[in-house]
């Protein structure tokens, strides 16, 4: 699969946040950034985006495969996180990925 370009990354950001937006309003439930890219099509483009998107600024607890810090005491501590842990409310998925700048 061809690589994306910066255009088609924020492209793909866009189509989440209006995702997640349509979400807030109907069918409020947790969902993760992974599980919302793959609803858009875009599964195969998947380790692509999310390092994307964590590049651009929401890596805490963005997804399993993507390392973060680990939250605790001010702590250096890069960590994988639980897929537990990767679960958001669709408005707060939106509110990340609006603060998130392609490079």
């Amino acid at each position: 699969m061809p690589k994306l370009s910066k255009e088609q990354v924020e492209e793909a950001i866009a189509q989440a946040i209006i995702h997640c937006d349509i979400l807030t309003e109907t069918d409020y439930h947790v969902v993760t950034v992974r599980q919302v890219l793959r609803d858009l099509g875009y599964g195969n483009q998947l380790p692509q985006l999310l390092h994307e998107i964590s590049k651009g600024g929401f890596e805490y607890c963005l997804d399993p495969e993507i390392e973060c810090s680990s939250g605790v005491g001010g702590s250096p501590a890069r960590i994988y996180p639980d897929h537990d842990v990767c679960y958001w409310g669709p408005d707060q998925i939106s509110s990340r990925l609006r603060a998130v700048h392609v490079q």
